[in-house]
Formats: structure tokens, sequence, C-alpha cells
């Protein structure tokens, strides 16, 4: 198996000790039909992670994709987007794993404006 190594992953917390997600971040400067793919191989991971340091419960594991190309991110969002045909009597029992894409160059004037750390000049150079 390829070693799979995610950009950026934090943990949320809600006060000092209090792990309440975490929040894995893929920066992209191109599109990549198999992006869901291996998001969800970095979530998988994620998870892995949690069960052996045993933390009772688990804590949910979020993955962000910030497209930073001239252009907006292609067809694929979705593990069913890579799929053929699917028997319908087995849809049912099929997970259709989804990332999340964030097109950084066509974010609105407004959005950017509500960032309140260095992001905003990062978004602003992409979206100019």
């Amino acid at each position: 198996m390829q070693d799979q190594r995610r950009d950026t992953l934090k943990n949320y917390q809600d006060g000092p000790n209090l792990v309440i997600a975490a929040l894995g971040i893929e920066n992209q400067t191109g599109y990549d039909r198999t992006m869901p793919v291996r998001v969800l191989g970095y979530d998988s991971s994620s998870y892995k992670a949690q069960i052996e340091q045993r933390r009772d419960p688990l804590h949910p594991v979020i993955t962000i994709v910030l497209n930073f190309s001239n252009r907006r991110w292609g067809g694929v969002q979705a593990l069913r987007d890579l799929m053929g045909e699917i028997l319908k009597k087995l849809e049912p029992y099929f997970h259709n794993y989804r990332i999340h894409v964030f097109d950084i160059a066509f974010l609105s004037d407004d959005v950017i404006a509500s960032f309140r750390s260095d992001f905003r000049v990062v978004a602003q150079f992409f979206k100019n």
C-alpha cells in the first residue's frame, strides 16, 4: 500500500483539552479526478490512528479540498462519479464518499473579506 500523507491535519478543540473533530486540508493546484479515493484514504488513516490511541468515542474527521487553480474543480466530487454502472439491488449498500471542494479563485469578495487571517491575502491573490 502506498504511503499517504495529508497536507494538513489539525484538531478542532472546544476548550483547552476537548478535541471535538479533526480537520484535514488538502491543497490542490490542479484537478485530480481520484481525489475522493485519496480523501477516503486520508480519513480512514485518521480514524485508524484514533482507534490505536484508544479514543472512545471517536471524533469526526472532516477534510476539505482547497483548489488553487484558475479553473473550477472538475466533475468528480464523489466516489460514485468514478464508478461504472452499479446494480440497483447493490446501490443501498454502496457508500458514496463525497468530498468538499472550495474553488479559491472563484470565492466572492464578501467571502474573502470575511477571512480574519493572512488567508484573505492569499485568496485575493488567487482571485486576481
